[in-house]
């Protein structure tokens, strides 16, 4: 019987011939995600280069998109400095898929992600949000 869908591409994403039900993996992601659930990723990417005397950096910035979508504008002072973090990071960083709350960049992060050509059919996409999972309509695996 040959691969599914989902072995196909995360085949392709470890540079296999195939793959099998059961196999562990470490896919290569073709996009990470996040909105504002970033500050507490930024939080645990921080954490990890702790002590160590390594200079925390993105692995690839390419491949990472920021949108602020769910507290728009920021209800309390606590969202309003997680997004000036936000910021931040992706300023020291030079993210370039960072979409801020501007109606003329901002939007609803499943629909940025399509509209902008961020999520291809064969990508493997991880994301910061349940929904993530939706992308596979696209023709990725993607999970939250």
């Amino acid at each position: 019987m040959g691969m599914t869908i989902v072995q196909k591409i995360l085949a392709r994403a470890t540079g296999q011939a195939s793959v099998a039900v059961g196999d562990v993996l470490e896919p290569a992601v073709d996009l990470a995600m996040s909105h504002e659930n970033a500050a507490l990723v930024i939080n645990q990417f921080l954490e990890i280069y702790e002590g160590t005397g390594v200079t925390a950096h993105p692995w690839d910035v390419s491949k990472i998109a920021i949108i602020f979508d769910h507290r728009v504008p920021a209800e309390s002072p606590k969202t309003a400095s997680n997004q000036k973090k936000i910021r931040e990071f992706v300023d020291k960083h030079r993210i370039s898929r960072f979409h801020d709350i501007r109606g003329d960049v901002g939007g609803i992060c499943h629909q940025i992600l399509p509209e902008n050509g961020y999520v291809r059919p064969g990508y493997v996409v991880v994301g910061t949000d349940s929904h993530t999972t939706s992308h596979g309509a696209l023709g990725a695996f993607a999970f939250g």
